[in-house]
């Protein structure tokens, strides 16, 4: 059965991000990755026009900051006129104002929405359709904008803002609302920006959706990125989200027990694709843990020339092969390494920061810190992390 009408629903491009302290390190990944945003949101608009969608809807966050180039701007404004629909736009934190507004304007087709709620309406194939939004007054607004929006009865109504969703934040500084403040609105699809990680909350009554970001922008934003292409038959919608990103950001952990570095480089190719940027976790026991300590550049070389990758060590949670029970049992320093680290992972967080303050008195220069490390599991890491870097050591040339 052929939809009633189809848009496409991206957010948070982040035109014009420029990585700088990656590319601080390693120009050339840094130069990649701001070219990445565009290659994305070119391929969005290309979708757009292969699927011959009625419209589109950017949901905040286009330029990664409201004093962005002309050349950004001039590059968005290419894009947006390649398309023969209407597009809406929001404004969100990072591009609650925008720089060039009078000396590159939007090409007529495009809608950018102010800070007060508006209604647009369009006629697809007879059929009524409405587009309602409001834009961030300001970077760091604590006004619940969900609480203006509200759609009219007996039209599809979708609903377009840039907000913090409490079920899905960790954080409700910008624009923050409850789920259950979306609903009861007159509005069937809400088309929503600013979490950068791909969430629908509702797949009816209403939709509810986040697109997450069309590009990753750090390690911690893995996973493909891209826009959904949204079907509405009746008051039903179909999602069917698409990739666009240039590069593709990807975590993933290997355990070293019982393999050479042959074969956890074998792990990893066939995990990824080239040219992802990889964050990886080695876990596990093995000869291999002195070899990648003694001389991690090396690895990482030999496994980025075998797959392809940019590869970069997130956590190195790795042990020697060693009979620990074994060690315990003896009066020796080896011993007493393994009975304190036993002793210590009996330990919270709290309780470990408790005695790192009592043995180091500067600790407390840096109380924040460590706290949060001891809520999050950090210390702990840390922790084991120097019980066995001091193992290895000194069970360096054992059997």
């Amino acid at each position: 059965m052929e939809a009633d009408f189809k848009f496409i629903h991206c957010a948070d491009l982040h035109l014009g991000a420029r990585f700088r302290r990656l590319s601080a390190y390693d120009p050339e990944l840094g130069r990649r990755l701001a070219e990445g945003t565009f290659q994305s949101f070119h391929r969005i608009v290309n979708l757009a026009i292969a699927e011959q969608a009625d419209f589109m809807v950017i949901a905040g966050d286009v330029f990664n900051e409201g004093t962005e180039t002309p050349g950004t701007r001039a590059r968005l404004v290419e894009e947006l006129a390649r398309l023969p629909m209407q597009v809406f736009m929001v404004r969100g934190n990072h591009d609650h104002v925008m720089a060039w507004d009078e000396g590159l304007p939007f090409p007529p087709n495009v809608t950018l929405m102010g800070t007060e709620l508006e209604k647009h309406r369009l006629v697809i194939r007879g059929r009524t359709v409405e587009v309602v939004g409001c834009s961030f007054p300001e970077l760091h607004t604590g006004e619940n904008l969900s609480l203006k929006m509200h759609g009219s009865p007996g039209v599809f109504t979708i609903g377009l803002l840039h907000c913090t969703v409490s079920e899905v934040a960790a954080t409700m500084e910008y624009a923050p609302c409850a789920r259950s403040d979306l609903l009861g609105r007159n509005i069937e699809y809400w088309a929503l920006g600013h979490i950068h990680l791909r969430t629908v909350l509702q797949e009816a009554d209403p939709c509810i959706v986040y697109p997450g970001d069309i590009q990753g922008l750090s390690a911690k934003e893995v996973g493909e990125k891209g826009a959904y292409v949204v079907e509405v038959t009746g008051d039903r919608c179909r999602l069917d989200f698409r990739p666009t990103q240039e590069v593709l950001w990807k975590s993933m952990e290997v355990d070293i027990g019982g393999q050479n570095q042959n074969g956890v480089i074998e792990q990893i190719r066939v995990q990824a694709a080239p040219g992802t940027l990889v964050s990886l976790d080695l876990v596990g026991r093995g000869p291999l843990d002195r070899m990648i300590r003694a001389d991690p550049e090396a690895f990482l070389q030999a496994a980025e020339r075998a797959t392809g990758c940019r590869i970069s060590i997130n956590k190195l949670v790795t042990a020697p092969a060693l009979d620990l029970d074994r060690l315990a049992a003896g009066q020796t320093i080896t011993g007493q390494v393994v009975r304190t680290g036993r002793e210590l992972a009996e330990l919270s967080g709290e309780e470990l920061l408790a005695q790192l303050i009592e043995r180091w008195p500067l600790a407390k220069d840096h109380l924040d810190t460590l706290q949060w490390m001891a809520r999050s599991g950090r210390l702990k890491e840390l922790l084991t992390d120097a019980e066995w870097r001091l193992l290895s050591r000194l069970t360096e040339g054992q059997a």
